[in-house]
């Protein structure tokens, strides 16, 4: 069931704010749906960016602790590619998870391990591991780019 719609506008890197917050929550789903607004094509390198779709923050910053999925559109297959996308110890690591459908509703899940997280979309589980024991999670919404702000208003449905 889509509950929120999050909208990035043409120009804009962020989309709307929403908090919310959660003290040591170990498993979120989200059902996820990439509507038409999501295709785009830069014509160059900035096309392979990944952008971020939703996940979890721990403070001080998303650049030291934070988990989330991260999308790009894939317009020789007009599928969307999704990553894990994480900040373990201020250390990016990202990895390729699977690619879906536009205009399908898909299941996003993470869980919080001790020592790892899993990003599930679809059946397809990524496991990357970590060492973090922070409880105060806040939830991160979705941004446009790389360097590059949304080429047109996007649109992403959210559970």
């Amino acid at each position: 069931k889509i509950v929120m719609i999050f909208k990035i506008k043409k120009g804009n890197h962020y989309s709307q704010l929403k908090i919310k917050l959660w003290f040591g929550k170990r498993l979120f789903t989200w059902p996820i749906k990439f509507d038409d607004s999501c295709k785009y094509d830069f014509k160059d390198d900035d096309n392979y960016d990944i952008n971020k779709l939703v996940g979890i923050g721990w403070l001080p910053h998303i650049w030291a602790d934070s988990i989330r999925f991260g999308w790009v559109y894939n317009n020789q297959k007009d599928r969307v590619d999704v990553y894990a996308y994480c900040y373990v110890k201020s250390i990016r690591t990202v990895e390729f998870i699977t690619s879906v459908n536009i205009n399908e509703i898909y299941n996003y899940t993470i869980e919080i391990g001790d020592s790892n997280y899993q990003f599930t979309v679809n059946n397809i589980t990524v496991s990357i591991d970590h060492s973090n024991k922070k409880l105060f999670q806040y939830l991160l919404r979705p941004f446009f780019g790389g360097n590059k702000p949304a080429p047109q208003d996007i649109t992403i449905h959210i559970g």
